[in-house]
């Protein structure tokens, strides 16, 4: 019988993604299909809920991989940056960021330049406990800088004239700059 967390998961991963066309990503080298049983940053020296929410994770990470081209979504490392800088502390961190994935709202965005371009993700119905977990685990993480991503947006920056100026695209250059030259 499967799990009513399972199941969540998995009508998760069909709900999550909403937007088009198909991204497409690069072909992994055999080392880096070993780690991608488990995505995201390795859960080794985090809390057990954390470890937890890296078991999860993978609902997140379908749309929140930052090899993704086009993206569906912001890579964790600037979410976590976000949420980090918008809350006091772990809990209203992981509060403010299980309310929002439970009922998605832009007026509660934290990352409004990127609903603004990718649009506003769909409520993950996963239940109190499993996203609190994931939360956690978003929270204890170290996510590496998405070089890939930021890559990509300055170059489609690039070739449309009504972003190449705006405020989100110097952003991404300057992290890029800053974390991946």
């Amino acid at each position: 019988m499967v799990s009513r967390t399972t199941a969540l998961l998995g009508l998760g991963l069909l709900l999550g993604c909403t937007r088009s066309p198909e991204p497409t990503k690069p072909e992994p080298s055999p080392a880096a299909s070993a780690a991608l049983a488990m995505p995201g940053p390795s859960a080794d020296g985090l809390s057990p809920t954390a470890q937890a929410g890296h078991r999860l994770y993978a609902v997140c990470h379908s749309c929140h991989d930052p090899e993704l081209i086009p993206p569906k979504g912001p890579p964790m490392f600037g979410i976590q940056r976000r949420y980090k800088k918008a809350t006091d502390d772990k809990a209203a961190f992981i509060q403010r960021m299980v309310t929002f994935v439970e009922t998605p709202d832009p007026e509660r965005a934290v990352m409004k330049p990127a609903v603004e371009r990718m649009g506003l993700m769909p409520a993950l119905p996963l239940g109190q406990a499993p996203l609190e977990q994931i939360a956690t685990y978003l929270y204890e993480a170290e996510f590496p800088a998405p070089c890939a991503h930021w890559k990509f947006a300055i170059e489609q920056d690039a070739q449309n004239p009504a972003t190449a100026g705006d405020e989100h695209n110097r952003q991404d250059r300057m992290m890029y700059d800053k974390f991946c030259k």
